[in-house]
């Protein structure tokens, strides 16, 4: 740390944003730590001024900048280049922070006396703001690496971190040209170099909302999170730094991508390097385990599609975006059965 106080900057990216960015700037302002500064990015919002009316209204108590739309990891950039902060705290235009996020991360930095990365649990919100339900990070999931649980669960959500400047600068920030996976990417090449330790307390309220990109961008979504994975594994390839046996790791991480981050393609390559390291007893045993997570995937997209859809087009659309998701599923008595389902039987229910 710099010095006893250390500056934090919270960085606001928004676009479009008018509708939750109030609420987000009010908890950044709320924080009982109170060394901060709020920068807030307009990224080239095009709703007649009304983000932009909403960030002014705050005057002195932020700093703003409006720049052309480039997507928000240019957005987070921009801010990381005029930050004055020790600190880097980013906050979704549509999330929370809870009073004390940011002092009880600064409290844990400065226990443990080094720079790291400090991130926490977090909550479910909906669009009025009401609680849905939390996210505990697994101790067990993060324990043997970090960067192995990057890889195959969901160890991190991005606002809850409390970074180092330094570690940002070292790295050159955001990755520009990612849409939606630029938190991933980056805190996987910062995990090579930087500790991400964890607060086992609710510190941030995530809002789910039909507007979130993660919604809006669903092909991009897929395209980048195929890619990001397919980038981590090249990476344990050549660095040979998993925990323990390498054919294990990388069917286990065959697995969870197909199953927990619908993620074929990448679950494929990863496949593919087991069946080199493994030995026959063990391919034969994994290719079972492969391919029943597989079957079971499938089987529970299918149903997902049964139970959430009304309209026999609706239903037989979402099948079909199943199978280009899944290919897989194509080749399973389960998937033709629920196209014979909607065909021949649909009751809309």
């Amino acid at each position: 740390m710099t010095k006893k106080e250390p500056l934090v900057s919270i960085v606001i990216p928004v676009y479009n944003g008018s509708n939750y960015l109030g609420k987000a700037i009010e908890s950044a302002l709320g924080q009982t730590y109170r060394n901060i500064e709020i920068i807030v990015v307009n990224d080239g919002s095009t709703d007649d001024g009304e983000t932009e009316d909403i960030a002014l209204s705050y005057g002195e108590q932020i700093r703003y900048y409006w720049k052309e739309n480039g997507g928000v990891s240019t957005a987070l950039n921009l801010a990381i280049k005029n930050m004055h902060g020790d600190y880097f705290s980013w906050l979704s235009h549509d999330d929370i922070y809870l009073p004390d996020k940011v002092a009880k991360e600064v409290k844990y930095i400065s226990a443990i006396g080094r720079d790291a990365v400090i991130y926490s649990n977090y909550c479910f919100i909906d669009a009025e703001s009401r609680f849905i339900r939390e996210v505990n990070i697994s101790e067990d999931e993060v324990a043997a690496s970090f960067r192995e649980a990057l890889l195959m669960g969901a160890p991190i959500h991005g606002c809850t971190a409390l970074v180092p400047r330094g570690a940002l600068e070292y790295m050159g920030g955001f990755n520009e040209a990612l849409r939606t996976t630029q938190d991933y990417d980056l805190w996987f090449r910062m995990s090579e170099k930087c500790d991400f330790l964890h607060i086992p307390e609710v510190l941030v309220q995530s809002r789910v909302h039909t507007e979130q990109g993660s919604l809006t961008l669903k092909s991009i979504v897929q395209k980048e999170n195929e890619s990001l994975y397919k980038m981590m594994l090249e990476r344990f390839v050549s660095s040979g730094t998993m925990a323990g046996d390498a054919a294990d790791f990388y069917l286990r991480a065959a697995i969870a991508l197909y199953r927990r981050k619908g993620a074929p393609k990448a679950s494929r390559m990863a496949m593919g390097i087991f069946l080199k390291n493994a030995d026959t007893s063990e391919r034969e045993a994994g290719n079972s385990e492969y391919f029943k997570a597989i079957e079971e995937r499938c089987q529970e997209s299918v149903s997902e599609v049964l139970r959430a859809t009304h309209g026999r087009l609706d239903a037989l659309g979402a099948l079909v975006r199943v199978s280009i998701i899944y290919p897989d599923a194509l080749k399973l008595r389960f998937f033709w059965g629920g196209i014979r389902k909607i065909i021949f039987s649909w009751d809309g229910a």
